[in-house]
């Protein structure tokens, strides 16, 4: 999370977009408290570069002035999504062969045995949705 944070607040200063981090965790911890789960340091590093690479996207491509990160821990899955409130754009095109930051993320979220949606359309902002089993990340 102190990273994540420090990104967000780093990302803000740059780029003028305002980017905010939260983490809802559904389920206690052994402390009874919302600590949020432990990540192993491979599942650490990943996750942080998945947001490092969706953030880079947007200070490129969005012209946004908001972006969200959230992430949520239910039952036994971890959810993160990186939404900004950008211009958007057609998946196809976003999707396509040479948009080397969103096969990277694909290819760290598969590295994590979770999946990714991505959901835009022009004029509506981009959401990158990834799911993962916790343990993968534990």
């Amino acid at each position: 999370m102190a990273a994540l944070d420090w990104l967000a607040e780093n990302f803000t200063k740059r780029y003028g977009v305002v980017a905010a981090v939260r983490l809802e965790r559904l389920e206690p911890g052994e402390s009874g408290e919302s600590d949020g789960p432990v990540f192993n340091d491979f599942a650490s590093t990943t996750l942080f570069r998945i947001v490092q690479e969706a953030l880079t996207n947007v200070a490129r491509h969005a012209s946004a002035s908001r972006v969200r990160i959230d992430m949520a821990c239910a039952e036994e899955t971890f959810l993160l999504e990186i939404e900004d409130d950008g211009i958007g754009a057609a998946l196809e095109g976003a999707l396509g062969k040479n948009s080397f930051g969103l096969l990277g993320i694909r290819e760290r979220v598969r590295q994590l045995h979770g999946s990714v949606s991505f959901f835009s359309a022009p004029g509506s902002g981009f959401r990158i949705s990834i799911r993962t089993p916790i343990d993968a990340l534990e």
